[in-house]
C-alpha cells in the first residue's frame, strides 16, 4: 500500500524536492534526527509503536477470531489482548490453566496480536504468614508463564482472599471486588518475587505492575519500593478517559524516582463510536504513555463486528516503529489533530477529530512539500485519494472530505526524511 500513496511520479517528487532549496534539505535532516532519537528513546521506554493500543477483554478467543478477519494485525504491528488468569493453588487446576493459556495465547498470535496475561494472585495477607501459599502461586505463575509462549506479557495483580476461618478449613472467603487494592508495600514485595520467578521461567517477558494511583505525590510517598524494581513497566489507573491528559505529570514523577520503565494505561472503557479509539491514542501518546488499554465490558466482546475492530487494526498497523508526535506538521483545522512521524523513511500520519468542522473545510498544513496524503476508510481500512487538495507558497490545504467524526490521514513515506536523490 505504501507505494502507491502518491499520484506523482518519483522523479516529479524529486524534482519539487531540489526546488525546495537548502532550507527544506535542513528541515528534512532535522526531522530525521529526531526520529532516530524518537526511536532509541522508544526501544528503552515502551513497545515499538506510538500510539500503541491493547484491549482487557473476559473472552480472548472470541475476539481474536474477530481481529482475523482483514484488514489483518501482521509482522511487527503490535495490537495487545489482555485477559485474566487466575493463579490456582492445586496441581489439577494448574495444568487445566495452563492447556488454557497455551491454547488462547496461540489464538491471539494467530489473529496478529500478541498475549497479555493479567495473572490474579490470590494470597493472602500478610505475605509473611502465607509464604506456603505464595510459594504454590508462583510456582503456578511460572507454568503458566511457559505455557503462554513467544511475545506473552505479564501483568501481576494481587487480589487477597481471607484465610479461612479457624476450624472451618474448607471455607473459601470471596475475592473482593475489582479494583480492591492490597497496600503497597505488601504489593511490592509480592512483584519483586513474581517478577523474579517469571524472568526465569520465561526470560525476557515484559513485566507489568498493577494499576496504580496516578497522584504523582502518591507515587512518590507509596511506590518506592515497587519502583526501585529496574526494568519493570507500570501501569497507571487513569480514573476516566478524559483524564488521559492529567496523566503526564505522572509520567514525569516516574522518570524522577527510578529507572526508565513503559508506562502503561490500565484501562479506560472502549468508547461508544469505535473510530474515537485513534483520538483517545492519540491523546494518550501526546501525554507521554507508552501504552494504552481499552476495556470491553462483561459480555461485550460477542457483540462486536469486524468493522469495529477496523480502528484498533489500522492503529497497530500505521504506527509501528519508533516514532515521536511532530508538532510541526500539526495541522490546522477541525477541533484537535496529531501528526506522528515513523520510521527511516519518515512515514507521516494524521489523526484529526472533526468536532463541530463539517466537510468541506481545509486542513492546513504549514509544510507545502508534503505529498498528497490519502484518508484510510476507518471501517474498511481502504486507501481513498482525496480530492481537491491544494498549495500555496506557505500551506498544504487538504479538504476534511468527510462529515466522519475522526479522520486518519497517510502520507507518502517520500514525504518526510527522503535524501530525494
Amino acid at each position: 500500500m505504501e507505494s502507491s500513496l502518491s499520484t506523482r511520479t518519483p522523479s516529479a517528487r524529486r524534482s519539487r524536492h531540489r526546488e525546495a532549496g537548502p532550507w527544506f534539505d535542513v528541515a528534512r535532516a532535522a526531522a530525521l534526527a529526531l526520529l532516530l532519537l524518537a526511536t532509541a528513546s522508544a526501544s528503552a521506554q515502551g513497545p515499538p509503536c506510538l500510539p500503541c493500543i491493547g484491549v482487557v477483554t473476559d473472552d480472548p478467543a472470541k475476539l481474536a477470531a474477530v481481529l482475523a478477519v482483514p484488514p489483518r494485525v501482521a509482522g511487527e504491528a503490535r495490537l495487545y489482548i489482555a485477559w485474566d488468569v487466575a493463579v490456582a493453588w492445586d496441581v489439577a487446576s494448574n495444568a487445566a490453566s495452563s492447556e488454557a493459556v497455551a491454547a488462547t495465547a496461540q489464538a491471539v498470535r494467530d489473529a496478529g496480536a500478541r498475549p497479555w496475561l493479567r495473572l490474579i494472585f490470590e494470597t493472602p495477607r500478610p505475605l509473611d504468614e502465607h509464604r506456603e501459599e505464595l510459594a504454590q502461586e508462583l510456582e503456578a505463575a511460572a507454568g503458566l508463564a511457559r505455557a503462554a509462549g513467544e511475545h506473552a506479557h505479564f501483568q501481576i495483580l494481587w487480589q487477597p482472599k481471607e484465610p479461612p476461618a479457624e476450624g472451618d478449613a474448607a471455607a473459601v472467603a470471596p475475592v473482593p471486588a475489582e479494583g480492591a487494592q492490597a497496600p503497597p508495600e505488601d504489593y511490592a514485595r509480592l512483584f519483586q518475587q513474581a517478577t523474579a520467578v517469571l524472568a526465569a521461567a520465561h526470560p525476557g517477558a515484559p513485566v507489568i505492575s498493577r494499576a496504580l494511583d496516578p497522584d504523582p505525590e502518591q507515587l512518590h510517598r507509596h511506590q518506592p519500593e515497587l519502583l526501585a524494581t529496574s526494568g519493570r513497566g507500570i501501569a497507571l489507573d487513569p480514573r476516566s478517559p478524559a483524564g488521559l491528559a492529567e496523566l503526564e505529570p505522572s509520567v514525569g514523577r516516574l522518570a524522577e524516582l527510578g529507572p526508565r520503565r513503559p508506562v502503561v494505561v490500565d484501562a479506560i472503557p472502549w468508547p461508544d463510536d469505535p473510530r474515537e479509539v485513534l483520538v483517545l491514542a492519540a491523546r494518550s501518546a501526546e501525554a507521554k504513555l507508552s501504552l494504552l488499554f481499552f476495556r470491553l465490558a462483561k459480555g461485550q466482546t460477542e457483540t462486536l463486528a469486524p468493522e469495529d475492530l477496523t480502528p484498533l487494526e489500522l492503529l497497530a498497523r500505521e504506527f509501528q516503529g519508533g516514532g515521536f508526535l511532530d508538532q510541526r506538521q500539526r495541522p490546522a483545522g477541525g477541533e484537535e489533530a496529531w501528526s506522528f512521524l515513523h520510521g527511516e523513511a519518515g512515514r507521516l500520519r494524521t489523526v484529526v477529530r472533526l468536532g463541530a468542522a463539517k466537510g468541506g473545510e481545509m486542513l492546513r498544513f504549514s509544510d507545502p512539500h508534503l505529498g498528497d496524503p490519502v484518508v484510510l476508510d476507518l471501517a474498511t481500512g481502504e486507501a481513498r485519494p482525496v480530492p481537491g487538495i491544494r498549495r500555496t507558497e506557505e500551506e498544504l490545504l487538504v479538504p476534511l472530505a468527510t462529515d466522519d467524526p475522526v479522520t486518519l490521514l497517510v502520507f507518502p513515506e517520500t514525504a518526510v526524511g527522503s535524501s530525494g536523490g
